[in-house]
């Protein structure tokens, strides 16, 4: 399975356990879940992740990055046609986008 991964999912998931985004990324540690990034998405995750007020190791961090760059899978999206009420979500959904119109090529 592929999915596009928002930054909120991940930092969730890190900071609550036995929640429901720490299962998903419990099964993108595994790779049962590939992840799809473009390279936006690949910066907010590292920009948001190396946020102090997380704390979270950086040993941690680097790995999980690595993970997404190693296991993940690149696009090269498209705009979308119509803006997002909040701009910061259109990388994540464009990306998500190009998995399904062209979803074939990513599996």
């Amino acid at each position: 399975m592929i999915i596009a991964l928002d930054t909120n999912i991940v930092v969730a998931g890190v900071l609550k356990l036995y929640s429901i985004p720490a299962a998903i990324l419990r099964l993108v540690a595994e790779g049962t879940i590939k992840v799809a990034y473009d390279l936006r998405v690949l910066t907010e995750y590292r920009d948001v992740l190396a946020r102090s007020k997380f704390n979270f190791p950086h040993e941690a961090v680097k790995a999980f990055l690595d993970q997404v760059e190693q296991e993940g899978i690149l696009i090269s999206p498209r705009p979308l046609k119509k803006r997002l009420p909040d701009p910061d979500d259109e990388p994540v959904l464009e990306v998500a986008s190009a998995c399904q119109s062209d979803g074939n090529r990513y599996r």
